[in-house]
């Protein structure tokens, strides 16, 4: 069940016009592509909550050495069921859960995670004041690198599956490596 009036707003919609939709639960794997491994890995079946982010749809999107995580508005309580994934769910580009929230990138989370690279989804001078400083600090204090939107404007990301190219609306292109960071020999 969901439990915002939005989202049924959007199925009656998206029933009216005849658009066929999927709902996704962990475990699955989409098949988008054979070179791509695309996993739900949140929400599970069955999980009930009163809390709508906490039912975001969380992705694991593997391609060769390159892994992004794609985690919705999931809050701690998700982060701690998914840190049972251990190093496995270790990344290369995270979009921060819940646009650099407080109720989420707890330490443990990002401890189980690692990721190369942080991107914050967030509006400029938004009305919940994200990302929050406390959070932002924690990011920093891990050493994980932060893009923003709110800063940069658009992000955009292109992998081989070996190198990933970041390319900020504002700013300069640079690469990022997957975990642990290591530079392909042949791309020196």
């Amino acid at each position: 069940d969901h439990f915002v009036p939005s989202y049924f707003t959007l199925l009656e919609s998206i029933q009216k016009k005849g658009i066929a939709y999927k709902e996704v639960v962990a475990p699955q794997i989409l098949e988008w592509d054979p070179e791509l491994l695309v996993q739900v890995i949140w929400p599970e079946k069955g999980f009930l909550t009163e809390n709508p982010n906490d039912v975001s749809i969380v992705l694991r999107v593997v391609y060769g050495d390159i892994v992004y995580l794609l985690a919705g508005d999931v809050e701690t309580d998700v982060e701690r069921v998914l840190n049972l994934y251990g190093p496995e769910l270790r990344t290369t580009i995270l979009k921060v859960p819940h646009h650099g929230s407080d109720t989420s990138s707890s330490l443990r989370f990002l401890e189980t995670i690692v990721p190369r690279l942080a991107i914050i989804s967030v509006g400029f001078n938004n009305r919940f004041d994200h990302p929050k400083a406390e959070i932002l600090t924690r990011y920093e204090k891990m050493n994980i690198p932060i893009l923003r939107t709110d800063r940069v404007g658009t992000i955009r990301t292109i992998t081989d599956g070996r190198i990933v190219r970041v390319i900020p609306e504002l700013g300069g292109p640079f690469e990022i490596y997957p975990y642990p960071s290591e530079v392909p020999e042949d791309s020196l």
